[in-house]
């Protein structure tokens, strides 16, 4: 999928509660929009690619496996990981943008990553 809007605040991907499992998604975001944003339940991702997305993946209150993945942003962070369980194997983030930005931000008590 290729964006040619001009939104910062669309969600490629939004999950809100329940279980999701995807394989091979491409997202081409443009500069633009947020690739996965997941609030409650659990998620696993294979092999997805999310590029040239403003933002990258926002977990809150859920759990998200990304296995052989690619994000590559052009905003704020990464991964966001707000009170929940983020587990990244062979994940490749990458900062394209011209501010400084943060590639992992975790908070939240009980907020557990796995590498």
């Amino acid at each position: 999928m290729t964006y040619a809007g001009n939104n910062n605040d669309v969600d490629f991907i939004k999950v809100e509660g329940g279980t999701v499992m995807s394989e091979g998604i491409q997202i081409n975001g443009n500069g633009y929009g947020q690739g996965v944003k997941v609030n409650g339940g659990y998620v696993v991702l294979i092999r997805p690619s999310l590029n040239k997305v403003r933002t990258g993946v926002t977990i809150q209150n859920a759990e998200v496996t990304m296995i052989s993945s690619s994000i590559n942003f052009t905003g704020g962070y990464g991964v966001n990981l707000n009170v929940g369980k983020a587990i990244l194997n062979k994940v490749e983030i990458t900062h394209t943008g011209n501010n400084s930005a943060d590639l992992i931000k975790a908070r939240g008590k009980g907020s557990k990553l796995v590498f």
